[in-house]
């Protein structure tokens, strides 16, 4: 990864058919499946937000004949939502393209699909009765296929793994554990302020444990993280690092996003540690209950702010996700990262201790907290 205004990349994304964390339950009509899938996800269902895709051989009636919906529908309008408190739903009388799709479940922890043998995603392939579905496997019909369920073990399992049909924890953990193994590796983001008006100097070079700040940071997120690098806007004013890790904005004027936006830009597959440079109580112990905590299918994971019920955005966790959900605000004029954080799927975490995210912003705040960490 080289410096971003040099090589312009922009990384795409790991998406899939309709979520980046999906798995589909393929097999002949009468072979179990919404059984199967119904079951798996009530036991899911208990520990994440999981969305459902029923593929349809044949056409279907969304709405009874007479209701207000289905009157609307054969006036002639294209797309029907009903809303009520707490929940909506709606149907279309159109195709959705492959990006529709994807956008109808950014809110979830991952999908859970039925049927699409054709489709291009992990699988679990459901035996019938007579065990024709084999015959996909046999002849190469059938891809990603990763286990085999049915009411009797066949002679031949194609060396998959093999579960009983009423063997739901067992199906559970296979589900979850394959959709886990899909979680992106995390690298770190230190966000560089400039001189601070009020500090009267760049806080990056303030000395709290006997070297500049920077320095610590870089180090304290090098232990968990695979790479670091240091987002600013000129590379010259911050000198001593390798030169692969500066990381100058390809964005202007969108206040932190700057940073967050350039670094996702060059790395989309990977999740990012996003720390600011100002945060002296930030050390191991910060940093591994932050990791250990972190929820890998929310767009990120963020503590609490201790005055307010809001997440802190300059101390977080982005998954790969979230770069779709801060476009979208950003596209109705809103590039607070706050406020796209309080109003997405984000893990909360409380702080272990109330100072863990206290700053200096003076020269005065800055020798308190010197004499309290003498203490």
């Amino acid at each position: 990864m080289g410096n971003h205004k040099r090589d312009g990349k922009f990384d795409k994304p790991r998406l899939g058919v309709y979520h980046p964390y999906e798995f589909f339950f393929c097999g002949y009509s009468n072979s179990g499946k919404t059984t199967l899938t119904s079951r798996v996800v009530e036991k899911l269902s208990r520990d994440y937000d999981i969305g459902c895709v029923k593929h349809c051989s044949h056409s279907f009636d969304f709405d009874r004949e007479g209701k207000d919906s289905w009157k609307y529908s054969k006036a002639g309008a294209q797309e029907v939502l009903l809303n009520a408190p707490g929940r909506w739903a709606g149907y279309f009388q159109h195709e959705l393209d492959k990006f529709e799709k994807k956008f109808k479940f950014t809110q979830v922890d991952f999908v859970l699909a039925e049927g699409a043998k054709e489709e291009s995603g992990d699988k679990i392939l459901l035996l019938d009765e007579k065990g024709l579905s084999l015959e996909l496997l046999k002849n190469n019909e059938i891809s990603d296929v990763k286990a085999i369920v049915g009411a009797e073990k066949p002679e031949n399992t194609y060396d998959l793994p093999w579960f009983h049909r009423d063997d739901i924890d067992a199906v559970s953990a296979f589900v979850l554990e394959n959709i886990k193994s899909k979680i992106p590796p995390l690298k770190g983001l230190l966000l560089t302020g400039g001189k601070s008006s009020r500090m009267g100097k760049d806080k990056a070079w303030l000395t709290y444990h006997g070297k500049a700040q920077i320095e610590h940071m870089y180090e304290q997120l090098s232990e968990v993280c695979s790479e670091v690098y240091i987002s600013c806007r000129q590379v010259e004013d911050y000198p001593g690092f390798p030169e692969e890790r500066y990381l100058t904005d390809a964005y202007q004027n969108l206040g932190p996003l700057n940073g967050i936006l350039s670094a996702m830009s060059i790395d989309a597959q990977s999740a990012w540690l996003v720390s600011a440079i100002d945060l002296p109580y930030v050390d191991s112990t910060v940093l591994a209950d932050l990791v250990s905590k972190r929820n890998p299918f929310k767009i990120a994971t963020a503590y609490r702010s201790h005055f307010k019920d809001f997440p802190e955005p300059l101390f977080t966790i982005y998954e790969p996700q979230a770069r779709h959900q801060i476009f979208k605000y950003l596209g109705i004029g809103h590039n607070c990262p706050r406020k796209i954080l309080i109003n997405s799927p984000v893990q909360l975490l409380d702080q272990g201790e109330r100072y863990w995210l206290d700053n200096a912003n003076t020269p005065e705040e800055f020798e308190e907290i010197c004499k309290k960490m003498k203490k």
